[in-house]
């Protein structure tokens, strides 16, 4: 069985390796392309992947080829893997024998081989997180919450405490507003505390969330695959919590588990490996989707002692403490003998 390109969601597929700025146009979505050709980075997105057959093009380095080619770039695996790894997570079929994959591919791959960069996380004033803060405890924040809302920034103080995220766990992140994008602004740091970059939530709307940059901002968007949210706040022991998203791990945070980080979307980088085998002895993954946890797993378990929660119906920042510990501590599988 042939490997399906055009059954992958290209907006997925994007977000889900951390594509920033990814906008959906019709038949072709664009995003910031990756590739190390960029001198400012692409804050004004200049590639674009066509819904349909995969196939993507940097207008401004000229990086090309299809969804194979891209993954295999981006994690430095062979197309083969990575026609694996889609054939598994974005088309949905069971993979068929190798050598039906092998024939694919030759047929698929591009004949230019992308680029890949080796970018690094720039540091950015810290004046940008100031002024992008919300006092949580003010008198203000509360009268937004009963009603009385004034402006947007009093809709997204209204939204949070909704949601249930409490005053101390907002303050403890730096949660903002971003008048420029009109979303809830989300601090990105270092493990050392290094502000590096924003992402940000639209209240309502799609997409959820894009990472902040460009020349509007005076700074350029961070590479997502690069971070793990909240290892600078994190205190670990030995186990350190995977999860999906930044608010989600905040959530982690506020009901006690203090050793949980984020990753964004669903695909752990090979940079994110590296910093949880730095910082754990050992690594619970909680996923929204086990399948998920389980390709995130196969990554990690060879170094690392690693867990994952099987599925469940919530997801972190929509449990209660009770909940939670209940999924955390009755619900840990072993993956030591996974194949």
């Amino acid at each position: 069985m042939a490997l399906d390109l055009s059954k992958v969601d290209v907006v997925e597929f994007l977000n889900e390796l951390g594509m920033n700025n990814v906008r959906d146009e019709g038949k072709d979505v664009w995003y910031s392309c990756f590739s190390d050709q960029h001198y400012r980075g692409d804050a004004n997105p200049s590639a674009s992947m066509r819904k349909g057959d995969t196939a993507f093009y940097c207008f401004s380095c000229g990086m090309h080829g299809n969804a194979v080619s891209f993954l295999a770039e981006l994690e430095n695996v062979s197309p083969i893997q990575s026609a694996i790894w889609i054939k598994e997570r974005f088309v949905g079929a069971s993979v068929p024998a190798q050598s039906n994959v092998v024939d694919n591919v030759k047929e698929i791959l591009s004949s230019k081989k992308a680029t890949k960069t080796d970018g690094r996380l720039v540091v950015i004033d810290e004046v940008e997180a100031t002024r992008r803060r919300i006092d949580w405890k003010s008198q203000e924040a509360w009268l937004a919450y009963s009603g009385d809302v004034r402006s947007k920034d009093d809709y997204a103080v209204e939204y949070m405490f909704k949601r249930g995220f409490q005053p101390d766990i907002l303050d403890k992140f730096e949660i903002g507003w971003d008048k420029i994008s009109q979303r809830i602004s989300i601090p990105i740091r270092t493990p050392d505390g290094r502000l590096v970059g924003f992402k940000a939530r639209a209240i309502d709307g799609l997409p959820r969330y894009i990472v902040l940059g460009g020349p509007e901002y005076g700074f350029e968007p961070y590479q997502t695959r690069k971070i793990l949210f909240g290892l600078d706040k994190a205190e670990i022991d030995d186990e350190i919590i995977v999860c999906e998203g930044e608010l989600n791990a905040i959530a982690m945070h506020q009901h006690g588990y203090t050793n949980t980080v984020g990753i964004s979307g669903k695909i752990i980088s090979d940079e994110q490996v590296e910093l949880i085998k730095q910082h754990g002895d050992r690594v619970l993954l909680i996923f929204d989707e086990e399948e998920d946890a389980v390709n995130a797993a196969k990554k990690l378990r060879t170094s690392i002692i690693t867990h994952i929660v099987p599925a469940h119906d919530k997801d972190p920042a929509e449990m209660d403490a009770t909940e939670l510990t209940w999924l955390l501590q009755s619900r840990k599988s072993s993956l030591l003998s996974l194949t």
